[in-house]
């Protein structure tokens, strides 16, 4: 046997404005509190404010990268570069990193006037250092091969790929003040290009978090319009050691 029991009760139109989930969690995850917003909900302020703060503080972080990469290049250029050979040609972060932890790049070709390349052999510069890697890598062994041989060959080719030409060529000296000033400007620009990259995690985070938040508010408004039912239901199951009892209460919107 079922018995039922149904009561509804009307609820109370929440404040606010009508507005469907779908256009509330859109437009908060564009712009952050907008959703809250046509809602008529005070909490879309903090959303909004953080959302400018972030961006003013992307932008600020941005503009201390490209201040502080201007002036590690700048440095390099008028004291360590002064060996390139041509007018000044910038590169990638890669290249000032390896700058700011080697002296000098050493020679490309230490015999221009022989046929093809003649690597640096000094290992303490970074010439010298990739023709020794060079040599380990495709000459196992420290053994004296003909220049013509494949091992040769292929070590050659490394080299030429890494090794630096004399358009970029450095050498900071005695100036080691001005290397250690390089390697703290280095170091600023990373850092300010992190915070950079962090304040647009945040950004999105923020976006993220307005939108669901805009989501639940409208949910919850759905419910709370939707008629309250209260179901009162109890049934008798035939059972071989006799009946069952079973009576359940659900309140269902």
């Amino acid at each position: 046997m079922i018995a039922l029991l149904s009561a509804e009760r009307a609820s109370a139109q929440p404040s606010g404005r009508s507005v469907s989930p779908g256009v509330a969690f859109a437009a908060s995850a564009l712009v952050p509190g907008m959703g809250q917003y046509l809602l008529g909900e005070e909490r879309w302020v903090p959303f909004a404010v953080a959302e400018a703060w972030l961006w003013i503080t992307f932008a600020e972080h941005r503009n201390h990268t490209s201040d502080f990469t201007r002036q590690y290049r700048d440095l390099a250029w008028s004291v360590a570069r002064r060996v390139s050979v041509g007018g000044r040609r910038d590169s990638i972060f890669e290249y000032y990193e390896t700058i700011a932890h080697w002296n000098t790049s050493g020679r490309f070709d230490v015999d221009p006037q022989a046929p093809d390349v003649q690597p640096e052999t000094d290992i303490s510069t970074f010439n010298g250092d990739t023709w020794r890697l060079a040599r380990q890598l495709f000459i196992p062994g420290g053994v004296t091969v003909p220049v013509e041989s494949l091992q040769y060959q292929n070590a050659l080719a490394y080299y030429g790929e890494r090794a630096i030409p004399p358009a970029f060529s450095w050498a900071w000296g005695f100036n080691t003040l001005e290397q250690e000033r390089f390697r703290d400007l280095i170091l600023q620009s990373d850092e300010s290009a992190r915070r950079a990259t962090s304040r647009l995690g945040m950004i999105l985070v923020n976006h993220l978090v307005s939108a669901v938040d805009a989501l639940v508010v409208t949910r919850l408004r759905t419910r709370e319009n939707a008629p309250l039912r209260l179901w009162l239901e109890s049934s008798v199951q035939p059972d071989p050691l006799g009946g069952q009892l079973r009576v359940g209460i659900r309140w269902v919107r």
